[in-house]
């Protein structure tokens, strides 16, 4: 039985609230990525070991951008605009390796 998905509750939140920003946007398409990718029945093939660790890297990512939500990126943005650049470009390009093992 496959668990619900782990953005839910979360993307719900989100587009509740006004000060949605595009990097908050992709932060959570990648994680509605990794939740399907972790939920493909060709998984089942894999050791334990690597579907465990796949799980590991998805609630990383998940800690990682949860301190960000509901417009904070926004506010750390206005002070270094290298690192909206750095932030941006790593969500686009996990997106981008989730979307080809889709």
């Amino acid at each position: 039985m496959s668990s619900p998905n782990l953005t839910d509750s979360l993307r719900s939140k989100l587009l509740a609230h006004d000060e949605i920003g595009l990097t908050e946007i992709l932060y959570i398409d990648c994680l509605d990525l990794f939740t399907m990718l972790s939920n493909k029945p060709e998984l089942s093939i894999l050791p334990p070991a690597s579907r465990r660790l796949l799980q590991e890297q998805a609630g990383r990512l998940y800690l990682w951008g949860e301190g960000f939500l509901n417009g904070k990126l926004d506010i750390i943005w206005k002070s270094s605009s290298s690192l909206h650049i750095t932030v941006t470009k790593f969500l686009a390009t996990i997106a981008r390796i989730l979307i080809n093992r889709k």
